[in-house]
């Protein structure tokens, strides 16, 4: 289950970076360190730091590679192989633009 963040007055945030995203970016960037600098203290850490977000993000694959392409899991929210999703969609900037007229 992915956690659900919100903001002031319980609006829900559109691209709050979650801790997992966190961690799959911070395992990504040890990666580059690793081979930038041939450290394998930083591949170590790398890969236990993805490990660690495989095994408790609650995220995973779809049993067909073609699933991730169907509109139904178009949205990041609903997509279990998503860690970190942004909300682009126009309806998304409607519900901004109409909460910041309300305050």
């Amino acid at each position: 289950m992915k956690p659900s963040f919100t903001c002031r007055r319980g609006q829900p945030r559109q691209a709050a970076i979650n801790l997992w995203a966190a961690k799959a970016l911070r395992a990504r960037l040890l990666i580059y360190k690793a081979s930038k600098f041939n450290d394998a203290a930083s591949y170590t850490a790398a890969a236990a730091q993805a490990e660690e977000v495989i095994t408790g993000s609650g995220a995973s694959f779809f049993n067909s590679y073609a699933d991730c392409w169907l509109g139904a899991n178009e949205d990041g929210t609903n997509n279990r192989e998503v860690i970190w999703h942004v909300d682009y969609s126009t309806r998304a900037g409607i519900q901004y633009h109409a909460r910041q007229a309300q305050t």
